[in-house]
């Protein structure tokens, strides 16, 4: 697979955005667990390109530029020291959205060793993995396998328990139509000692994803993909 060159090492880039900084400024302790979620998510969002070869990038890369979308969709105050400001809670479950809301779209390592999935679904154990039974599952149910990813894998283990249920409402919103999501999301969330609104930050998510335009959202093997096809 060949990765645009100015794509960077995934922690790093991450390390750049305004939200992790500002996280970092207040809580470093949650900053580093933010890195170490992405480090560990990392090699699952990867192989996301197997199963969608013509899609474009749903790597980290990705996962990054949604969290610089997410800087300059969120108002100036909300990332200050104000009476009105995200917490520190708020921010981490924006950046952890953002990295983990497409990584449903990938078969995790147990399936593949068990093929527990496609038992499950009454796929043959040799099925391709680009083959549309498997990718439209995968597609039409990536919200909820995200969720799951959160609860199962180790990456779940920077995620602290109580913050997992609004980080879940997040990406589960970013697969709905607005007026589903204002239906069937909770408009309060209580976090530790703050009251967060789980429509606001999904509404984050939603705008950002839908916003990632970067000349690097193309991932060059995809052109060669869709050129084959097309020759076929």
């Amino acid at each position: 697979m060949s990765y645009n060159t100015r794509v960077g090492d995934p922690v790093e880039e991450l390390k750049s955005t305004r939200l992790w900084q500002r996280l970092n400024n207040i809580n470093s302790e949650r900053a580093l667990r933010a890195c170490n979620f992405v480090e560990k998510i990392h090699p699952y969002l990867s192989n996301i390109h197997k199963h969608f070869p013509l899609y474009t990038r749903h790597d980290c890369h990705h996962s990054y530029e949604v969290v610089v979308r997410m800087g300059e969709i969120i108002i100036e105050n909300l990332l200050k020291d104000t009476k009105d400001c995200l917490s520190d809670d708020e921010i981490f479950c924006l950046i952890v959205s953002a990295y983990a809301h497409d990584v449903g779209m990938v078969l995790y390592e147990n399936e593949e060793k068990k093929n527990e999935l496609f038992k499950e679904m009454g796929f043959p154990s040799d099925i391709s993995p680009d083959d549309e039974r498997l990718t439209s599952f995968l597609r039409h149910n990536h919200a909820e396998r995200g969720i799951e990813f959160l609860r199962d894998n180790e990456a779940g283990s920077f995620v602290p328990e109580y913050l997992k249920g609004l980080i879940g409402n997040i990406m589960k919103g970013h697969n709905m139509h607005p007026y589903e999501l204002f239906k069937e999301l909770p408009s309060t969330a209580a976090i530790g000692r703050t009251v967060s609104n789980p429509i606001s930050l999904s509404i984050v998510l939603c705008c950002a994803d839908a916003l990632e335009f970067s000349d690097t959202r193309v991932i060059f093997s995809a052109y060669e993909d869709a050129k084959e096809e097309m020759m076929r």
